[in-house]
Protein backbone atom coordinates (compact mmCIF):
# COMPACT_ATOMS: atom_id res chain seq x y z
CA UNK A 1 0.00 0.00 0.00
CA UNK A 2 1.13 3.64 -0.89
CA UNK A 3 2.13 5.13 2.07
CA UNK A 4 2.00 8.53 0.51
CA UNK A 5 -1.48 9.89 -0.57
CA UNK A 6 -3.60 13.04 -0.31
CA UNK A 7 -6.47 11.26 1.43
CA UNK A 8 -4.40 9.69 4.37
CA UNK A 9 -2.16 13.13 4.58
CA UNK A 10 -5.09 14.55 5.22
CA UNK A 11 -6.24 12.55 7.45
CA UNK A 12 -3.67 13.11 9.65
CA UNK A 13 -3.37 16.88 9.77
CA UNK A 14 -4.23 18.18 13.37
CA UNK A 15 -3.67 21.60 13.90
CA UNK A 16 -5.73 22.79 10.78
CA UNK A 17 -5.10 26.36 10.69
CA UNK A 18 -6.48 26.71 7.64
CA UNK A 19 -7.42 24.53 5.13
CA UNK A 20 -5.20 22.44 2.53
CA UNK A 21 -5.62 21.21 -1.05
CA UNK A 22 -2.76 18.54 -1.05
CA UNK A 23 -1.23 16.85 -4.39
CA UNK A 24 1.11 13.47 -4.52
CA UNK A 25 2.42 12.78 -7.49
CA UNK A 26 4.58 9.72 -8.24
CA UNK A 27 7.47 11.05 -10.14
CA UNK A 28 7.81 15.05 -10.91
CA UNK A 29 10.56 17.02 -11.75
CA UNK A 30 10.35 19.44 -8.72
CA UNK A 31 7.81 19.95 -6.41
CA UNK A 32 8.69 23.57 -6.14
CA UNK A 33 8.85 24.50 -9.73
CA UNK A 34 5.06 22.82 -9.86
CA UNK A 35 4.04 25.09 -6.71
CA UNK A 36 5.62 27.98 -8.18
CA UNK A 37 3.02 27.32 -11.79
CA UNK A 38 0.63 26.73 -10.05
CA UNK A 39 1.26 30.15 -7.66
CA UNK A 40 1.37 31.91 -10.75
CA UNK A 41 -2.46 30.48 -11.80
CA UNK A 42 -5.09 30.62 -8.97
CA UNK A 43 -4.00 27.64 -6.68
CA UNK A 44 -5.50 29.37 -2.93
CA UNK A 45 -2.80 29.57 -0.28
CA UNK A 46 -2.06 26.26 1.79
CA UNK A 47 -1.74 24.01 -1.23
CA UNK A 48 1.06 21.30 -1.00
CA UNK A 49 2.86 19.97 -3.29
CA UNK A 50 4.54 16.41 -2.68
CA UNK A 51 6.25 14.00 -4.63
CA UNK A 52 7.40 10.19 -4.35
CA UNK A 53 10.24 11.18 -6.06
CA UNK A 54 11.67 13.83 -8.08
CA UNK A 55 13.63 13.72 -11.24
CA UNK A 56 15.00 17.63 -11.22
CA UNK A 57 15.07 18.59 -7.26
CA UNK A 58 16.31 21.79 -6.59
CA UNK A 59 18.50 23.28 -3.16
CA UNK A 60 19.95 26.60 -2.73
CA UNK A 61 21.89 28.22 -4.80
CA UNK A 62 21.43 25.80 -7.60
CA UNK A 63 22.17 22.44 -6.96
CA UNK A 64 20.86 19.33 -7.33
CA UNK A 65 18.47 17.90 -4.55
CA UNK A 66 19.04 13.85 -4.35
CA UNK A 67 15.31 13.02 -4.71
CA UNK A 68 15.06 9.02 -4.68
CA UNK A 69 11.57 7.27 -4.78
CA UNK A 70 10.12 5.62 -1.95
CA UNK A 71 12.30 6.98 0.90
CA UNK A 72 12.24 10.74 1.75
CA UNK A 73 9.99 13.62 1.77
CA UNK A 74 10.19 15.99 -0.63
CA UNK A 75 7.21 19.25 -0.35
CA UNK A 76 6.56 22.32 -1.41
CA UNK A 77 3.34 24.63 0.15
CA UNK A 78 2.04 28.00 -1.53
CA UNK A 79 2.21 31.08 0.74
CA UNK A 80 0.19 34.87 0.47
CA UNK A 81 1.56 36.41 3.29
CA UNK A 82 0.23 40.01 4.21
CA UNK A 83 3.71 41.21 5.23
CA UNK A 84 5.83 43.71 3.50
CA UNK A 85 8.43 42.17 1.12
CA UNK A 86 11.12 43.12 3.22
CA UNK A 87 10.21 40.33 5.46
CA UNK A 88 9.78 37.70 2.38
CA UNK A 89 12.92 35.80 3.67
CA UNK A 90 11.64 35.19 7.64
CA UNK A 91 9.53 32.42 5.51
CA UNK A 92 13.13 30.83 4.72
CA UNK A 93 14.42 30.73 8.73
CA UNK A 94 10.61 29.42 9.73
CA UNK A 95 10.66 26.97 7.41
CA UNK A 96 13.58 25.22 9.32
CA UNK A 97 11.49 25.44 12.42
CA UNK A 98 8.95 23.91 11.53
CA UNK A 99 11.10 20.81 9.87
CA UNK A 100 12.92 20.84 13.45
CA UNK A 101 9.30 20.86 15.54
CA UNK A 102 8.05 18.16 13.51
CA UNK A 103 11.35 16.53 13.65
CA UNK A 104 10.95 16.44 17.47
CA UNK A 105 6.95 15.48 17.47
CA UNK A 106 6.95 12.25 15.11
CA UNK A 107 10.57 10.78 16.38
CA UNK A 108 11.83 12.32 19.70
CA UNK A 109 15.09 13.98 17.97
CA UNK A 110 16.42 17.13 18.47
CA UNK A 111 17.73 18.60 15.57
CA UNK A 112 19.37 22.57 14.96
CA UNK A 113 19.57 24.96 12.33
CA UNK A 114 22.53 26.14 10.84
CA UNK A 115 21.74 29.76 9.17
CA UNK A 116 19.67 30.41 7.56
CA UNK A 117 17.76 27.25 6.75
CA UNK A 118 19.73 23.71 6.85
CA UNK A 119 18.73 21.36 9.76
CA UNK A 120 21.46 19.05 11.43
CA UNK A 121 21.99 16.16 13.35
CA UNK A 122 25.02 15.42 14.70
CA UNK A 123 27.08 18.04 12.15
CA UNK A 124 24.85 16.38 9.15
CA UNK A 125 22.63 18.11 7.10
CA UNK A 126 18.97 16.38 7.22
CA UNK A 127 16.66 18.79 5.80
CA UNK A 128 17.00 21.89 3.51
CA UNK A 129 14.62 24.63 2.68
CA UNK A 130 13.93 26.54 -0.89
CA UNK A 131 12.18 29.64 -0.66
CA UNK A 132 11.02 30.86 -3.35
CA UNK A 133 8.79 34.16 -3.85
CA UNK A 134 7.06 36.60 -6.57
CA UNK A 135 7.02 39.98 -5.40
CA UNK A 136 5.78 42.98 -6.99
CA UNK A 137 6.45 46.49 -5.89
CA UNK A 138 4.76 46.41 -2.34
CA UNK A 139 3.23 43.02 -2.61
CA UNK A 140 4.09 39.44 -2.26
CA UNK A 141 2.12 37.53 -4.58
CA UNK A 142 3.33 34.35 -3.36
CA UNK A 143 6.04 32.34 -2.00
CA UNK A 144 6.67 28.58 -2.05
CA UNK A 145 8.24 27.19 0.75
CA UNK A 146 10.58 23.84 -0.32
CA UNK A 147 11.33 21.05 2.08
CA UNK A 148 13.78 17.97 1.35
CA UNK A 149 13.85 16.04 3.63
CA UNK A 150 15.58 12.71 4.73
CA UNK A 151 13.47 10.31 6.03
CA UNK A 152 14.16 6.25 5.51
CA UNK A 153 17.31 6.70 3.43
CA UNK A 154 20.54 4.46 4.07
CA UNK A 155 23.76 6.34 3.99
CA UNK A 156 24.95 3.57 1.52
CA UNK A 157 22.56 4.74 -0.58
CA UNK A 158 23.16 8.41 -0.81
CA UNK A 159 24.76 10.12 -3.29
CA UNK A 160 29.28 9.83 -2.92
CA UNK A 161 28.92 13.64 -2.82
CA UNK A 162 27.19 14.47 0.15
CA UNK A 163 27.72 10.42 1.97
CA UNK A 164 30.25 12.25 5.07
CA UNK A 165 28.18 15.14 5.37
CA UNK A 166 24.31 14.04 4.99
CA UNK A 167 22.26 12.03 6.88
CA UNK A 168 18.49 10.26 7.67
CA UNK A 169 16.16 9.77 10.62
CA UNK A 170 16.63 5.86 9.58
CA UNK A 171 20.32 6.34 10.37
CA UNK A 172 19.63 8.28 13.53
CA UNK A 173 16.81 6.33 14.72
CA UNK A 174 17.77 2.63 13.27
CA UNK A 175 13.99 3.07 12.17
CA UNK A 176 11.68 3.84 9.49
CA UNK A 177 9.57 6.76 9.57
CA UNK A 178 6.24 6.99 8.03
CA UNK A 179 6.11 9.61 5.49
CA UNK A 180 2.63 10.90 5.55
CA UNK A 181 2.85 11.13 9.15
CA UNK A 182 6.06 13.38 8.85
CA UNK A 183 4.27 15.27 5.76
CA UNK A 184 1.06 15.98 7.67
CA UNK A 185 3.28 17.32 10.95
CA UNK A 186 5.39 19.60 8.86
CA UNK A 187 2.06 20.78 7.21
CA UNK A 188 1.02 21.59 10.87
CA UNK A 189 4.31 22.82 12.05
CA UNK A 190 4.53 25.40 8.72
CA UNK A 191 0.94 26.58 9.71
CA UNK A 192 1.66 26.86 13.20
CA UNK A 193 4.37 29.55 12.95
CA UNK A 194 2.70 30.80 10.15
CA UNK A 195 -0.03 31.79 12.30
CA UNK A 196 2.85 32.93 14.51
CA UNK A 197 4.28 35.25 12.47
CA UNK A 198 0.95 37.01 11.39
CA UNK A 199 -1.10 36.98 14.59
CA UNK A 200 1.98 38.48 16.64
CA UNK A 201 5.10 39.44 14.31
CA UNK A 202 8.20 38.24 12.71
CA UNK A 203 10.38 38.68 15.90
CA UNK A 204 8.24 36.23 17.63
CA UNK A 205 9.54 33.85 14.55
CA UNK A 206 12.80 34.61 15.20
CA UNK A 207 13.14 34.40 18.81
CA UNK A 208 11.49 30.33 18.05
CA UNK A 209 15.11 30.19 15.31
CA UNK A 210 17.01 31.23 17.71
CA UNK A 211 16.59 28.64 20.14
CA UNK A 212 17.11 25.94 17.95
CA UNK A 213 20.21 28.04 15.71
CA UNK A 214 23.20 26.00 16.07
CA UNK A 215 24.99 29.06 14.32
CA UNK A 216 25.13 31.80 16.86
CA UNK A 217 27.45 33.05 19.08
CA UNK A 218 30.24 30.59 17.71
CA UNK A 219 33.27 31.23 14.83
CA UNK A 220 31.30 30.77 11.37
CA UNK A 221 32.92 31.14 8.16
CA UNK A 222 30.35 32.64 5.33
CA UNK A 223 30.94 32.42 1.46
CA UNK A 224 28.98 34.19 -0.68
CA UNK A 225 29.20 37.09 -3.40
CA UNK A 226 30.97 39.28 -1.36
CA UNK A 227 33.82 36.67 -1.18
CA UNK A 228 34.86 34.62 2.48
CA UNK A 229 34.66 35.94 5.78
CA UNK A 230 35.64 34.70 9.18
CA UNK A 231 34.00 35.93 11.75
CA UNK A 232 31.51 35.48 15.03
CA UNK A 233 27.84 34.95 14.62
CA UNK A 234 25.93 37.51 16.79
CA UNK A 235 22.55 37.28 15.75
CA UNK A 236 20.07 37.49 13.47
CA UNK A 237 18.50 41.03 12.35
CA UNK A 238 14.29 41.74 11.83
CA UNK A 239 14.33 40.40 8.52
CA UNK A 240 16.44 36.89 8.77
CA UNK A 241 19.94 38.17 7.91
CA UNK A 242 22.68 37.17 9.87
CA UNK A 243 24.79 39.48 12.00
CA UNK A 244 28.56 39.07 12.35
CA UNK A 245 31.10 40.59 14.53
CA UNK A 246 34.92 40.42 12.42
CA UNK A 247 38.11 40.14 13.68
CA UNK A 248 38.45 44.20 13.68
CA UNK A 249 35.09 45.22 15.46
CA UNK A 250 33.26 45.68 12.79
CA UNK A 251 29.53 44.25 12.58
CA UNK A 252 28.19 43.74 8.72
CA UNK A 253 24.85 41.53 8.41
CA UNK A 254 24.87 39.03 5.18
CA UNK A 255 21.19 37.87 3.67
CA UNK A 256 22.80 35.22 1.34
CA UNK A 257 25.59 32.59 1.72
CA UNK A 258 27.46 29.75 2.77
CA UNK A 259 27.94 29.39 6.72
CA UNK A 260 30.56 26.69 7.43
CA UNK A 261 30.69 26.00 11.53
CA UNK A 262 34.15 26.48 12.62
Amino acid sequence: MNDLTAEIILSRIKKRERNHAVMVFDSIDSTNTQAMTLATGSAASGTVVIADTQTGGRGRFGRAWASPPGVNLYLSLILRPEIAPRFAGIFSLLGAVAVVNAIRRVSGVEAFIKWPNDVLIGGRKLAGVLLESNIAGARINHLVLGIGLNLNIPAADMPVEIRETATSLLEVCGCVTDRAEMAAALIDEIDSMVVLLESISPAAVLDEWRRHSITLDREVGVTGRFGHICAKAVDVDETGGLILRLRDGTVLTVTSGEVTLR
